[in-house]
């Protein structure tokens, strides 16, 4: 069997994904360590490729472990890496002066970052309640430095990478993301468009 190495973003569950990919394939998800609040994006991606002793055939990063997957797969050469529902640079983010704010938010507890964001929530209620789960099962302080990190959000062009993104997509909108491929959907993929996303990746895991 064939290794897909998933990082899921808000806790999002690993057998939904798991159940679209191609025959012959399974999910790895590993349980990963607690990042540092003074760690980058890449740091923490060799610490996990070290840590974890990755060997796997393919990087999956979904949402905000979209970052994360881009970092470790700079560590695991010749993997493809399929990106979902994320952002990858500042022209993505939609904030205005993005760094700027990953720097404020720095100093704010990380809490109070937690509960704005369970009340602000950009999605229509079936996906507001979707993300609210995910959330609440992620701790404070590590949703903290994944904001900060998705912030400083900066494009790797020497990294390899196939996209896919919702059109309706309300916390990373569409029209801020011209690269990749598009579904209809919205942030959740792998439950608004099962059927699309299956064909995608079954063309991306040959």
């Amino acid at each position: 069997m064939k290794k897909l190495l998933l990082f899921n973003g808000f806790g999002g569950e690993s057998r939904l994904i798991e159940s679209l990919l191609p025959p012959g394939w399974v999910c790895v998800s590993p349980l990963l360590p607690s990042p540092e609040s003074s760690e980058t994006i890449d740091d923490y991606g060799r610490r996990v490729v070290s840590e974890l002793k990755l060997d796997v055939d393919a990087i999956l990063g979904f949402s905000y472990g979209a970052l994360i997957a881009r970092a470790c797969s700079s560590q695991l050469e010749n993997k493809p890496l399929l990106l979902i529902s994320c952002v990858l640079k500042p022209s993505e983010i939609p904030f205005p002066f993005p760094k700027l704010l990953a720097f404020f938010l720095f100093f704010i507890p990380s809490s109070w970052i937690k509960k704005f964001a369970l009340i602000w929530a950009p999605f229509p209620p079936n996906e507001k309640n979707r993300f609210k789960m995910f959330l609440q099962k992620m701790e404070a302080r590590n949703y903290k430095w994944a904001v900060i990190q998705g912030l400083r959000a900066s494009a790797n062009t020497k990294i390899e990478y196939h996209r896919l993104h919702g059109k309706h997509d309300k916390l990373f909108p569409n029209k801020r993301i011209t690269e990749g491929d598009k579904i209809d959907g919205g942030h959740f993929l792998f439950v608004d468009n099962r059927q699309q996303m299956r064909k995608w990746l079954e063309s991306k895991l040959k």
